[in-house]
């Protein structure tokens, strides 16, 4: 992982699959959305990862390597909450608020309730896109994948939340 800075901006433009992460201007990531299935691929700096959902009622996803090996699970769970295991460590994605306006990911520590938050994420709507800023708090080698997992997450909830409100939508 390289150096990164501690505050990066995302943008996704309306109607794109595509979220891109941006420093000073310049995009040194992104993320992608596979057109029919919900996988995503994603990049920043020299870190390459494929995020593969399976499952039907309880859905899990597999984070994959650019050598295709599964270097992390995540388990979703009901009300846009998520758990991370990387490495031996696990990590809670949490969403602050009612609009999913802010999220974090926080680093679930053994034995204490004082588990710190390492990335906090916000989100500002705008009609034509959507973007916001993610702050690295805690420095790890592991950020870039942290980075890409907090936005992966934040993007599928939406998703899901989006999918059941055209549901309802059609239904009534």
């Amino acid at each position: 992982m390289s150096s990164l800075p501690g505050k990066l901006k995302w943008v996704n433009a309306a109607f794109s699959r595509i979220t891109q992460i941006i420093d000073n201007e310049n995009v040194i990531g992104e993320m992608k959305r596979e057109l029919f299935s919900s996988d995503v691929t994603a990049h920043l700096n020299q870190t390459t990862l494929r995020f593969d959902v399976h499952g039907f009622l309880t859905k899990q996803v597999n984070v994959h390597d650019r050598n295709d090996t599964i270097i992390a699970t995540i388990e979703l769970h009901f009300g846009r909450k998520a758990t991370l295991h990387l490495n031996g460590e696990t990590y809670l994605f949490k969403k602050n608020g009612f609009l999913s306006r802010e999220w974090s990911l926080i680093h679930d520590l053994p034995g204490t309730d004082q588990d710190p938050e390492i990335i906090h994420y916000t989100t500002v709507r705008t009609f034509f896109k959507k973007e916001g800023e993610l702050t690295v708090l805690e420095s790890s080698p592991q950020n870039d994948i942290l980075i890409l997992t907090g936005l992966f997450l934040r993007n599928y909830f939406v998703r899901r939340q989006a999918k059941k409100a055209a549901v309802i939508a059609a239904a009534g």
